[in-house]
């Protein structure tokens, strides 16, 4: 991609606010084994030896804190065009044409696709606008969102199709409006009627913030320059990733080798 800015985000321990919402998200994930847990510090050393800022907040997902990196690059830089680089389906939310788009990695960095507006109403048959809705709809058993209960994949689809949103879909309901009632069998409306709660609750939880405060982000501390090669290259040989010490080079650049006590962000 070769950006002329970059920056790093890692979820930090503990719970977020989304813990609060709803004291069973996320808890039908197995937890990864500990030597999982034992590397994050690594990654964080390699982010640090390319001079590449990280933002963390406490109490909020990595997902929120790229949300409001994004948000404020438009509101500051509007002529940058960011691009999100994760395997998160969740943020291609944060699409916005000619802004922002998701390089979504689907199996390691060989298998990949680059997310544009396009790219979003192709994979779903609606816009990035409607993805917090369809989540809210039909759940996510990954993070334990809920969704309306029994409302799937095709049923959330058609009702965003015929209906719009889980704002219209509701008012609609409350109204018998014919866009709903005549598209969507009694089952369908029945599950709708007893999924409301759920459905309003999902739909917090799917939503990226992009409000966080306290990141103390600025664009110019993300510009890509020298890095210190010896240090680098030391660490490298320390994690035995001797192919890629071959790969150091002058002209391989990133980070701008600022006074590492100006790193922003906190680190767990």
């Amino acid at each position: 991609l070769k950006p002329d800015y970059m920056a790093v985000s890692f979820d930090v321990a503990g719970g977020t606010f989304r813990d609060e919402v709803y004291e069973d998200y996320k808890a039908t994930r197995v937890k990864a084994d500990d030597d999982l847990y034992t590397q994050i510090p690594l990654c964080y050393e390699v982010v640090e030896a390319f001079d590449i800022p990280i933002y963390v907040k406490e109490g909020f997902e990595a997902d929120d804190v790229i949300g409001t990196l994004s948000n404020k690059i438009q509101d500051t830089h509007n002529k940058i065009q960011t691009i999100i680089v994760s395997g998160d389906q969740d943020l291609l939310q944060l699409v916005d044409d000619g802004k922002t788009e998701v390089y979504l990695l689907r199996k390691g960095m060989s298998d990949f696709h680059l997310y544009n507006e396009a790219a979003v109403v192709e994979k779903f048959g609606f816009g990035p606008e409607m993805v917090i809705d369809y989540k809210a709809l039909r759940g996510d058993s990954s993070d334990n969102i809920p969704g309306v209960k029994g409302v799937g994949e095709k049923t959330a689809k058609a009702l965003i199709e015929h209906v719009g949103g889980i704002d219209d879909i509701f008012k609609a309901l409350k109204k018998e409006d014919k866009s709903l009632m005549d598209n969507f069998k009694i089952g369908v409306i029945n599950k709708l009627k007893d999924g409301e709660d759920d459905a309003f609750m999902s739909e917090e939880l799917a939503t990226i913030r992009r409000d966080v405060k306290g990141l103390k982000f600025k664009l110019e501390d993300c510009k890509i320059g020298e890095f210190d090669r010896d240090a680098l290259t030391e660490l490298f040989r320390n994690f035995e990733f001797y192919s890629l010490v071959k790969r150091i080079t002058g002209n391989e650049l990133v980070g701008t080798g600022r006074d590492k006590s100006k790193r922003t962000g906190q680190k767990n």
